[in-house]
């Protein structure tokens, strides 16, 4: 016998079951389940990641693009502020190599 409240897919798992499962998660899991299903999104605002740090990145860039001394001012996203050894300033984007 089937019970009437069974999902019948998982993007319908009640959110009490979700927010359970999300908080034993790792931050970069926690990111990738929520992605999984808008219903899934909608439950993970609900709760935090069990590690809710986020590591900071070591970007190594090629000389061609940034010289050794060019650092970076500010982040938003995948955007970068550059500042180069001239004091001219630039933003670039990591995944795209946008640069305006």
């Amino acid at each position: 016998m089937v019970r009437r409240d069974t999902p019948k897919s998982w993007s319908d798992l009640p959110p009490d079951l979700l927010n359970s499962v999300f908080k034993r998660l790792s931050f970069t899991n926690f990111q990738r389940a929520k992605s999984v299903y808008s219903s899934w999104h909608s439950a993970s605002k609900q709760c935090l990641p069990k590690n809710n740090q986020i590591l900071p990145w070591l970007i190594i860039f090629p000389k061609t693009t940034i010289t050794s001394t060019s650092f970076c001012i500010a982040t938003y996203g995948s955007w970068l502020l550059i500042r180069n050894p001239l004091h001219n300033l630039y933003i670039l984007n990591l995944f795209t190599n946008e640069r305006y």
